[in-house]
């Protein structure tokens, strides 16, 4: 169920209950799909907006959030690497999430668990673990899909492409190009699951990407609470 109701992850476990009036939102996409400068010029009355990085704020989960945490993650075995980024993404949810829905805040969040555990199954570098946990972890009220064709984000890049973002083969462009392209169908599949889910054309000027989503986001703030009876909506 949502975070307005008994808290429950994809494969049924009960959490604690609670009494948010919050929303809890994510935005979602691809390597350069604009989700940055989105969130960044986004400006949504009663609406919070925050990414991982926001955990180098907070003494408990700072050293979940290092400044180079592709070279954490390469330097560890699967399992290992699989409890690490987990730890990352429950932080996310315990620190920049939870506290603000539950105190009537609503929040959008940047990926959350979407695109790291795509790039993780798409690589093989965890541990199964790893999905397992983000079954349980809490979904979405709402996600919104910024769709971009990988060959644009690329463009976009203008050539700083990180590791973990390509494979590491022969060509740049192709092995990013192909990358991203099984990362992108395995966050739409995830997405799709989601209830209320939208999908926002991200080949667009960043001017309508923004009003899009803002539109998108405004609606769901005026929504009322969900009631019991209701369709169980994305956790």
């Amino acid at each position: 169920m949502s975070t307005g109701g008994v808290t429950r992850g994809r494969n049924g476990a009960a959490g604690a209950a609670v009494m948010a009036q919050g929303r809890f939102m994510v935005l979602a996409g691809i390597d350069g799909s604009g989700k940055s400068s989105v969130l960044s010029r986004l400006d949504v009355h009663g609406l919070l907006t925050t990414n991982w990085c926001e955990l180098r704020g907070h003494q408990e989960t700072a050293a979940l959030a290092p400044r180079n945490p592709t070279g954490v993650k390469n330097r560890l075995p699967p399992l290992s690497r699989a409890m690490f980024i987990g730890g990352h993404l429950v932080a996310q949810y315990e620190q920049l999430v939870r506290p603000s829905v539950e105190a009537g805040h609503s929040v959008l969040l940047d990926s959350y668990y979407y695109k790291v555990l795509a790039k993780e199954l798409v690589l093989r570098a965890s541990h199964p673990s790893l999905a397992e946990l983000c079954a349980e972890l809490p979904e979405p009220d709402c996600v919104i899909f910024v769709d971009v064709p990988p060959q644009v984000s690329f463009r976009r890049k203008d050539g700083r492409v990180s590791s973990y973002e390509r494979f590491m083969r022969d060509s740049p462009h192709q092995d990013y190009v192909t990358f991203q392209s099984m990362v992108r169908d395995i966050i739409m599949r995830r997405v799709t699951e989601v209830p209320d889910h939208h999908i926002v054309d991200g080949d667009k000027p960043l001017s309508e990407v923004l009003e899009s989503v803002r539109a998108i986001a405004e609606s769901r703030l005026h929504r009322s609470t969900r009631s019991d009876d209701a369709a169980e909506p994305c956790p």
